[in-house]
């Protein structure tokens, strides 16, 4: 998924422990559905069911289920900052195409700011399709 959200293995993730991401958000995590076709959704009788929301965020083309995501999805949350502190936090990996100067400033801020948090490096396996993390701090 790196080559679709983490600006082409330029960018970063950051790997919060679970129950700290559930705790922040106040929702479980649900799982994708990859679909062939949309959805077909029926107005509800009840104009407080979520469950046609729920059903289109959940849906996605069955040409992405490879990638096996799961989604925290959570009412009133746009355009709002969710805050958390390091010890939400459980790693943060670097692109396997980030620029130096990138990855300097981040690892500096990140001895500061999440001092006990690892920080790996993503890389290309050698001999398989897929990104193995090397850990650098």
């Amino acid at each position: 998924m790196w080559g679709y959200y983490g600006d082409s293995h330029k960018g970063y993730c950051i790997g919060f422990k679970t129950q700290s991401l559930k705790n922040l958000i106040a929702i479980h995590p649900l799982p994708v559905e990859y679909v062939s076709e949309y959805p077909n959704i029926q107005p509800s009788e009840d104009p407080n069911s979520i469950d046609d929301y729920l059903c289109l965020m959940r849906s996605k083309s069955d040409s992405w289920k490879h990638e096996k995501e799961w989604r925290f999805i959570k009412q009133d949350l746009g355009n709002k900052k969710v805050y958390y502190n390091s010890d939400d936090v459980e790693e943060i990996v670097l692109g396997s195409l980030m620029s130096e100067i990138d990855q300097n400033e981040i690892i500096t801020y990140c001895k500061k700011e999440f001092p006990n948090v690892k920080i790996y490096k993503a890389t290309l396996h050698e001999q398989k399709f897929e990104l193995k993390k090397d850990l650098i701090v």
